[in-house]
Protein backbone atom coordinates (compact mmCIF):
# COMPACT_ATOMS: atom_id res chain seq x y z
CA UNK A 1 0.00 0.00 0.00
CA UNK A 2 1.10 3.06 -0.91
CA UNK A 3 -0.23 5.91 1.69
CA UNK A 4 -1.37 5.68 5.34
CA UNK A 5 -4.92 6.38 5.37
CA UNK A 6 -5.22 8.05 8.50
CA UNK A 7 -2.28 10.40 8.41
CA UNK A 8 -2.91 11.21 4.46
CA UNK A 9 -6.94 12.21 4.95
CA UNK A 10 -6.35 14.04 8.40
CA UNK A 11 -5.24 17.39 6.45
CA UNK A 12 -8.50 17.21 4.62
CA UNK A 13 -10.55 16.74 7.73
CA UNK A 14 -8.48 19.63 9.93
CA UNK A 15 -8.52 22.31 7.09
CA UNK A 16 -12.51 22.07 6.29
CA UNK A 17 -13.09 22.30 10.26
CA UNK A 18 -10.45 25.23 10.50
CA UNK A 19 -11.83 27.44 7.39
CA UNK A 20 -15.19 27.47 9.21
CA UNK A 21 -14.33 28.77 12.82
CA UNK A 22 -11.20 30.86 11.78
CA UNK A 23 -11.03 34.19 13.95
CA UNK A 24 -11.17 37.57 12.31
CA UNK A 25 -7.51 37.82 14.01
CA UNK A 26 -6.56 34.19 13.82
CA UNK A 27 -3.91 32.49 16.20
CA UNK A 28 -0.75 31.59 15.73
CA UNK A 29 -1.57 27.79 16.12
CA UNK A 30 -4.22 28.23 13.61
CA UNK A 31 -1.72 30.07 11.01
CA UNK A 32 0.60 27.27 11.24
CA UNK A 33 -1.73 24.83 11.22
CA UNK A 34 -3.80 25.87 7.94
CA UNK A 35 0.06 25.98 6.27
CA UNK A 36 0.88 22.63 7.79
CA UNK A 37 -2.49 21.25 6.60
CA UNK A 38 -2.55 22.57 2.98
CA UNK A 39 0.96 21.85 2.30
CA UNK A 40 0.42 18.28 3.30
CA UNK A 41 -2.31 17.71 1.09
CA UNK A 42 -0.25 19.39 -1.90
CA UNK A 43 2.26 16.79 -0.98
CA UNK A 44 -0.54 13.89 -0.83
CA UNK A 45 -2.26 14.65 -4.54
CA UNK A 46 0.83 15.37 -5.83
CA UNK A 47 1.70 11.20 -5.06
CA UNK A 48 -1.49 10.30 -6.31
CA UNK A 49 -2.74 11.76 -9.63
CA UNK A 50 -3.98 9.41 -11.99
CA UNK A 51 -7.19 9.36 -9.37
CA UNK A 52 -6.95 13.24 -8.91
CA UNK A 53 -10.21 15.35 -10.79
CA UNK A 54 -11.16 18.21 -10.95
CA UNK A 55 -12.71 18.45 -7.77
CA UNK A 56 -9.11 18.10 -6.21
CA UNK A 57 -7.63 20.85 -8.43
CA UNK A 58 -10.19 23.15 -6.90
CA UNK A 59 -9.00 22.05 -3.54
CA UNK A 60 -5.04 22.60 -4.79
CA UNK A 61 -6.51 26.23 -6.23
CA UNK A 62 -8.47 27.35 -3.09
CA UNK A 63 -6.22 26.00 -0.47
CA UNK A 64 -3.56 28.00 -1.86
CA UNK A 65 -5.01 31.23 -1.69
CA UNK A 66 -6.06 30.49 1.87
CA UNK A 67 -1.98 29.48 2.73
CA UNK A 68 -0.61 32.08 0.73
CA UNK A 69 -2.50 34.62 3.03
CA UNK A 70 -1.53 32.59 5.84
CA UNK A 71 2.10 32.36 5.15
CA UNK A 72 1.83 36.55 5.59
CA UNK A 73 0.59 36.34 8.95
CA UNK A 74 2.94 33.55 10.08
CA UNK A 75 6.12 35.68 8.66
CA UNK A 76 4.90 38.45 11.30
CA UNK A 77 4.34 36.30 14.24
CA UNK A 78 8.01 34.77 14.10
CA UNK A 79 9.74 37.89 13.12
CA UNK A 80 8.38 39.62 16.19
CA UNK A 81 9.38 36.94 18.27
CA UNK A 82 13.16 37.22 16.81
CA UNK A 83 12.93 40.87 17.45
CA UNK A 84 11.51 40.41 21.14
CA UNK A 85 14.66 38.46 22.18
CA UNK A 86 17.34 41.24 20.54
CA UNK A 87 19.58 42.69 23.11
CA UNK A 88 21.10 45.67 20.37
CA UNK A 89 22.67 48.28 22.97
CA UNK A 90 21.61 52.11 22.12
CA UNK A 91 18.52 51.09 20.10
CA UNK A 92 15.85 50.75 21.76
CA UNK A 93 13.75 53.44 19.73
CA UNK A 94 14.23 51.54 16.37
CA UNK A 95 13.50 48.37 18.17
CA UNK A 96 10.15 49.58 19.12
CA UNK A 97 9.63 51.00 16.08
CA UNK A 98 10.03 47.69 14.33
CA UNK A 99 8.19 45.49 16.68
CA UNK A 100 5.16 47.93 16.15
CA UNK A 101 4.87 47.86 12.66
CA UNK A 102 5.25 44.26 12.79
CA UNK A 103 2.19 44.37 14.89
CA UNK A 104 -0.03 46.26 12.61
CA UNK A 105 1.31 44.27 9.54
CA UNK A 106 0.20 41.10 11.52
CA UNK A 107 -3.31 43.11 11.59
CA UNK A 108 -3.27 43.66 8.89
CA UNK A 109 -2.77 40.51 6.97
CA UNK A 110 -4.46 38.37 9.62
CA UNK A 111 -7.74 40.56 8.74
CA UNK A 112 -7.13 39.33 4.86
CA UNK A 113 -6.45 35.62 5.92
CA UNK A 114 -10.14 35.94 7.72
CA UNK A 115 -11.39 37.62 4.32
CA UNK A 116 -9.88 34.83 2.06
CA UNK A 117 -11.23 31.84 4.47
CA UNK A 118 -14.85 33.56 4.07
CA UNK A 119 -14.40 34.08 0.24
CA UNK A 120 -13.34 30.39 -0.33
CA UNK A 121 -15.10 28.58 2.54
CA UNK A 122 -18.27 28.01 0.43
CA UNK A 123 -16.48 25.75 -2.33
CA UNK A 124 -13.07 24.67 -0.65
CA UNK A 125 -14.91 23.08 2.18
CA UNK A 126 -17.58 20.85 0.08
CA UNK A 127 -14.17 19.83 -1.92
CA UNK A 128 -12.20 19.02 1.29
CA UNK A 129 -14.88 16.67 2.08
CA UNK A 130 -15.22 15.21 -1.46
CA UNK A 131 -11.59 14.87 -1.61
CA UNK A 132 -11.36 13.01 2.04
CA UNK A 133 -14.34 10.52 1.10
CA UNK A 134 -12.26 9.91 -2.17
CA UNK A 135 -9.36 9.03 -0.71
CA UNK A 136 -11.06 7.30 2.12
CA UNK A 137 -12.68 4.51 -0.41
CA UNK A 138 -9.26 4.31 -2.11
CA UNK A 139 -6.63 3.84 0.22
CA UNK A 140 -9.00 0.99 2.34
CA UNK A 141 -9.48 -0.93 -0.53
CA UNK A 142 -6.04 -2.14 -0.08
CA UNK A 143 -7.07 -4.65 -2.98
CA UNK A 144 -9.08 -2.30 -5.51
CA UNK A 145 -8.41 -1.73 -9.34
CA UNK A 146 -6.64 1.58 -7.74
CA UNK A 147 -4.18 0.04 -5.05
CA UNK A 148 -1.10 -0.72 -7.48
CA UNK A 149 -1.41 2.23 -9.78
CA UNK A 150 -1.70 4.01 -6.34
CA UNK A 151 1.16 2.41 -5.11
CA UNK A 152 2.98 2.77 -7.97
CA UNK A 153 2.57 7.08 -8.20
CA UNK A 154 3.56 7.60 -4.63
CA UNK A 155 6.57 5.24 -5.16
CA UNK A 156 7.35 7.85 -8.39
CA UNK A 157 6.67 10.84 -6.52
CA UNK A 158 9.55 9.99 -4.06
CA UNK A 159 11.90 8.89 -6.51
CA UNK A 160 11.30 12.24 -8.64
CA UNK A 161 11.94 14.52 -5.59
CA UNK A 162 14.69 12.40 -4.86
CA UNK A 163 16.62 13.19 -8.34
CA UNK A 164 15.13 17.40 -7.98
CA UNK A 165 17.00 16.73 -4.52
CA UNK A 166 20.03 15.84 -6.33
CA UNK A 167 20.24 19.18 -7.76
CA UNK A 168 21.73 21.83 -8.14
CA UNK A 169 25.21 20.54 -7.27
CA UNK A 170 25.91 24.00 -5.97
CA UNK A 171 23.63 25.74 -3.48
CA UNK A 172 23.84 29.45 -2.57
CA UNK A 173 21.75 31.90 -1.17
CA UNK A 174 19.25 32.35 -4.62
CA UNK A 175 18.41 28.77 -4.71
CA UNK A 176 18.59 27.41 -1.08
CA UNK A 177 15.45 28.36 -0.42
CA UNK A 178 13.39 26.67 -3.17
CA UNK A 179 15.81 23.59 -2.53
CA UNK A 180 13.80 23.77 1.23
CA UNK A 181 10.40 23.16 -0.77
CA UNK A 182 11.43 20.28 -2.35
CA UNK A 183 12.50 18.96 0.95
CA UNK A 184 9.19 19.62 2.78
CA UNK A 185 7.60 17.76 -0.32
CA UNK A 186 9.63 14.64 0.23
CA UNK A 187 9.18 15.02 4.00
CA UNK A 188 5.30 14.98 3.71
CA UNK A 189 5.06 12.03 1.32
CA UNK A 190 7.25 9.54 3.68
CA UNK A 191 5.49 10.84 6.44
CA UNK A 192 2.51 9.68 4.67
CA UNK A 193 4.34 6.20 3.80
CA UNK A 194 2.98 3.08 4.41
CA UNK A 195 5.17 1.06 5.60
CA UNK A 196 6.93 4.05 7.55
CA UNK A 197 10.03 5.26 6.04
CA UNK A 198 13.40 5.46 7.63
CA UNK A 199 13.29 8.01 10.49
CA UNK A 200 16.60 9.15 10.34
CA UNK A 201 15.63 10.05 6.45
CA UNK A 202 12.66 11.83 7.79
CA UNK A 203 14.85 13.49 10.82
CA UNK A 204 17.39 14.80 8.43
CA UNK A 205 14.67 16.53 6.28
CA UNK A 206 13.69 18.08 8.86
CA UNK A 207 16.55 19.71 10.47
CA UNK A 208 17.67 20.74 6.22
CA UNK A 209 14.20 22.15 6.63
CA UNK A 210 14.26 23.68 9.81
CA UNK A 211 17.23 25.76 9.34
CA UNK A 212 17.01 27.01 5.83
CA UNK A 213 13.50 28.48 6.77
CA UNK A 214 14.99 29.92 9.65
CA UNK A 215 18.13 31.56 7.75
CA UNK A 216 14.97 32.92 5.25
CA UNK A 217 13.15 34.40 8.08
CA UNK A 218 16.31 36.07 9.01
CA UNK A 219 16.70 37.58 5.82
CA UNK A 220 12.80 38.55 5.68
CA UNK A 221 13.62 40.73 8.63
CA UNK A 222 16.77 41.96 6.87
CA UNK A 223 14.80 43.27 4.09
CA UNK A 224 11.80 44.63 6.46
CA UNK A 225 14.01 46.49 8.87
CA UNK A 226 16.00 48.09 6.02
CA UNK A 227 13.30 49.71 4.17
CA UNK A 228 11.65 50.75 7.72
CA UNK A 229 15.18 52.24 8.30
CA UNK A 230 15.81 53.85 5.07
CA UNK A 231 15.34 57.25 5.78
CA UNK A 232 18.01 59.58 7.09
CA UNK A 233 16.36 59.85 10.34
CA UNK A 234 18.41 56.50 11.04
CA UNK A 235 21.57 56.77 9.11
CA UNK A 236 23.89 54.84 11.67
CA UNK A 237 21.26 52.78 13.22
CA UNK A 238 22.80 49.86 14.74
CA UNK A 239 19.64 46.89 14.47
CA UNK A 240 19.85 46.87 10.77
CA UNK A 241 23.73 45.90 10.78
CA UNK A 242 22.96 43.45 13.70
CA UNK A 243 20.48 41.55 11.79
CA UNK A 244 22.29 41.19 8.83
CA UNK A 245 25.36 39.91 10.61
CA UNK A 246 22.60 37.26 12.25
CA UNK A 247 21.05 36.50 8.79
CA UNK A 248 24.79 36.00 7.26
CA UNK A 249 25.41 33.67 10.22
CA UNK A 250 22.30 31.22 10.14
CA UNK A 251 22.79 31.08 6.27
CA UNK A 252 26.32 29.79 6.85
CA UNK A 253 24.46 27.09 9.29
CA UNK A 254 21.98 25.94 6.72
CA UNK A 255 23.75 25.59 4.13
CA UNK A 256 27.04 23.50 6.01
CA UNK A 257 23.94 21.23 7.05
CA UNK A 258 22.62 21.29 3.77
CA UNK A 259 25.95 20.14 2.13
CA UNK A 260 25.98 17.80 4.83
CA UNK A 261 22.73 16.57 3.92
CA UNK A 262 23.20 16.21 0.06
CA UNK A 263 26.93 14.59 0.62
CA UNK A 264 24.92 11.82 2.57
CA UNK A 265 21.71 11.30 0.85
CA UNK A 266 22.97 12.36 -3.01
CA UNK A 267 26.32 11.76 -3.04
CA UNK A 268 28.55 12.14 -5.98
CA UNK A 269 28.93 9.78 -9.15
CA UNK A 270 32.47 8.79 -7.99
CA UNK A 271 31.38 7.94 -4.62
CA UNK A 272 28.05 6.28 -4.10
CA UNK A 273 28.21 4.34 -1.03
CA UNK A 274 24.93 5.28 -0.04
CA UNK A 275 23.39 4.51 -3.27
CA UNK A 276 22.13 1.34 -5.39
CA UNK A 277 23.00 1.33 -9.74
CA UNK A 278 20.83 4.22 -10.40
CA UNK A 279 22.69 6.51 -8.06
CA UNK A 280 19.75 7.40 -5.90
CA UNK A 281 20.42 7.03 -2.08
CA UNK A 282 19.33 3.73 -0.59
CA UNK A 283 16.98 5.05 1.82
CA UNK A 284 15.03 6.63 -0.32
CA UNK A 285 15.46 3.29 -2.38
CA UNK A 286 14.15 0.99 0.65
CA UNK A 287 11.11 3.42 0.82
CA UNK A 288 9.96 3.86 -2.61
CA UNK A 289 10.23 -0.55 -2.98
CA UNK A 290 8.14 -1.17 0.30
CA UNK A 291 5.27 1.73 -1.33
CA UNK A 292 5.08 -0.17 -4.67
CA UNK A 293 5.75 -3.72 -3.62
Amino acid sequence: MALDPKPAIKPFKKLRKLIRKLDPQPTAEDVHHIRTYTRRIEATLAAIPDICGRNEQRVLRESEKVRRCAGKVRDMDVLTAYVQKLNVDGEPRCVVRLLEHLGSERNRHGRKLYRKAQQVQSSLRPALKQSANMLDDVLQDQRGSHAAGLARDAASDVLRLSAELRNPSRLGKNNLHPYRLKVKELRYVLQNAQPKADPRLVEALEKVKDEIGEWHDWEELVAITSELFVDNRHPGCKLVRELRAIAEKKFRQALATTERFQEKYFPSPSGKKNSGRTGVPRPILESAGRMAA
